[in-house]
């Protein structure tokens, strides 16, 4: 496992390579999960009442980029997702349509 995603909950995201990172949105309703493979997943999620985490909803799987996904992050208000990742690119995302809003590929190195 990459940065602490243990093997269960890569399972649990349906990804097909390694889980890089995971990020739950502030209000706990929404996950984003990226994997070595490019994509970044997004779930409807649940908390049980021993604050175990439940998978409802797929809400979208997002593409753009052409290797490993390092970091997905939320804004403060919830409205837009950031991905970067190994091909040099930082790609912003609405929250409402899924859609990338902006690719920025001006970077000089990974990020």
């Amino acid at each position: 496992p990459v940065l602490g995603v243990d093997a269960s909950v890569q399972k649990i995201l349906r990804h097909n390579e390694e889980v890089t990172i995971e990020r739950v949105l502030e209000r706990g309703k929404t996950i984003a999960s990226a994997a070595s493979d490019g994509s970044v997943k997004v779930w409807d999620i649940s908390r049980v009442a021993n604050g175990e985490m439940k998978i409802r909803t797929p809400l979208a799987t997002l593409k753009k980029h052409t290797s490993y996904v390092s970091d997905v992050s939320f804004s403060h208000l919830g409205d837009l997702l950031t991905s970067s990742g190994g091909d040099f690119l930082v790609v912003l995302w609405s929250t409402k349509t899924w859609t990338s809003l902006a690719v920025f590929n001006e970077c000089l190195a990974p990020v």
